[in-house]
């Protein structure tokens, strides 16, 4: 019987599930069972955590916290029952170790971790988490404040004190003022650390955060106001580049240019993996020759039938098959003649970074545009007339020169989400590509 048991929930955290497994995996405490309770995720949150390593899965139809925690310590072992959100991260390998400690006294009834945020957190957000979560520990006797994002609890107190089934937040805090009504106490352990990328109030004034965060930047470690799991670090997340090519190249300008680019994403410092997309055999010669895997283009997709987004997907589907399960893809194509230097380096950095779902070069434009209107006949675009040094630019999206999307935005279907960041491209020796029909 292990002497932890590690309770994650989950609900389409494909994008967090494997980090946060990573880090529990590393820890230095190994004597425990991971359990994971999924809201019936529709990414591939399940395939994921699978694959890196799970000991029971329990799916459910309806999401309510305290009975989904209840559900998941119902069907585990440990004397000690961990509580953690899916899309939190332990900061290092001694975090389970440490939480475990506190938890020892007869008296204590649980204890809660500290919560930072990562470089892309909201400010308001961040405001929360570093006032809420300080470097003091604290042992509460009325405080009933705790937070089951990160948290343990004993077995013992647990079966005398189950969590609320029926609420639908704060069952945590519950749960916390009857144990300690109960004669218990709580501990705050503040060096059991875990990344944490929202925070936890509502209604908030972002102005007034704004203020607060730029005072706390002042004075908290600035590790705990820009970093990310060390796995999510550029260097550590897996990148594939997919580069499809459209019919033969049989000239040697054409096989010149695959050349460079697939030379281009190799040095890539990021890119784990070069995949020329085609149809054709000529061009997996070229490929092949040059260092770079071959994914054959479908009938179906055989150009013009499919878009960009098709290919895509397909493509990802097809690298997943063979054993490659990247975080990030990389798009671009060989019909641009030259590219910034370093400029697939900075795609990658920014969308870990900053925490975006899709990356790409653009081309800022301070031209006056117009476009028709079936209402009014024409319509201008953008700031119209005013002086050049007022305006905000226009950017022409330069896909096919570089692009990167979040694998779940791939799978998704669509290469262009929610969150978007363009790196400009000033040159227009960058934005100057060949017409692949002339």
């Amino acid at each position: 019987m292990p002497k932890a048991s590690i309770i994650i929930r989950a609900k389409n955290e494909e994008q967090w599930i494997k980090h946060c497994l990573r880090l529990i995996h590393a820890q230095t405490m190994q004597d425990f069972e991971i359990v994971l309770v999924d809201n019936r995720s529709e990414d591939a949150t399940v395939d994921v955590a699978r694959r890196i390593g799970i000991d029971k899965l329990i799916t459910i139809a309806e999401f309510l916290p305290g009975r989904a925690i209840n559900q998941g310590i119902a069907e585990s072992s440990g004397d000690y029952l961990i509580i953690l959100s899916a899309h939190c991260v332990p900061k290092d390998e001694r975090w389970l170790e440490t939480l475990l400690a506190s938890c020892e006294e007869p008296q204590t009834a649980g204890v809660y971790g500290r919560q930072i945020p990562v470089s892309f957190t909201p400010d308001s957000d961040k405001r929360d988490l570093l006032i809420t979560f300080g470097l003091d520990r604290r042992l509460q006797i009325k405080d009933y404040f705790f937070h089951n994002a990160n948290s343990v609890v004993r077995r013992d107190v647990w079966e005398r004190f189950p969590f609320d089934n029926d609420v639908t937040n704060i069952e945590d805090r519950i749960w916390a003022k009857e144990v300690i009504s109960a004669g218990y106490q709580i501990v705050y352990e503040p060096d059991a650390v875990v990344y944490h990328h929202h925070g936890i109030h509502h209604d908030l004034d972002l102005d007034r955060a704004r203020d607060t965060v730029s005072i706390l930047q002042g004075i908290e470690s600035p590790g705990d106001m820009s970093g990310l799991p060390e796995t999510m670090a550029p260097d550590n997340v897996g990148v594939a580049a997919i580069a499809p090519v459209v019919g033969e190249v049989l000239e040697r300008e054409g096989e010149l240019r695959l050349n460079n680019l697939i030379a281009d994403l190799r040095t890539c410092r990021y890119v784990g993996a070069v995949y020329v997309f085609s149809e054709s055999a000529q061009v997996k010669e070229v490929a092949e020759r040059a260092g770079a895997r071959f994914i054959e283009r479908p009938s179906h997709l055989y150009p013009p039938n499919g878009t960009i987004e098709d290919v895509l997907a397909y493509a990802l589907r097809a690298v997943e098959d063979g054993g490659d399960y990247p975080d990030v893809v990389l798009y671009a194509n060989c019909l641009f003649l030259e590219r910034p230097r370093g400029f697939f380096d900075t795609l990658v950095e920014e969308i870990q970074y900053k925490g975006l779902d899709t990356v790409f070069g653009g081309y800022p434009d301070y031209d006056n545009y117009w476009r028709e209107s079936p209402e009014h006949g024409f319509e201008i675009i953008g700031d119209g007339m005013k002086p050049r040094l007022t305006k905000r630019p226009l950017y022409r999206a330069l896909y096919g020169l570089g692009t990167v999307a979040t694998a779940p935005q791939i799978r998704s279907g669509s290469m262009v989400g929610q969150r978007v960041g363009i790196v400009p491209i000033s040159d227009g020796r960058h934005t100057v590509k060949v017409d692949p029909y002339a």
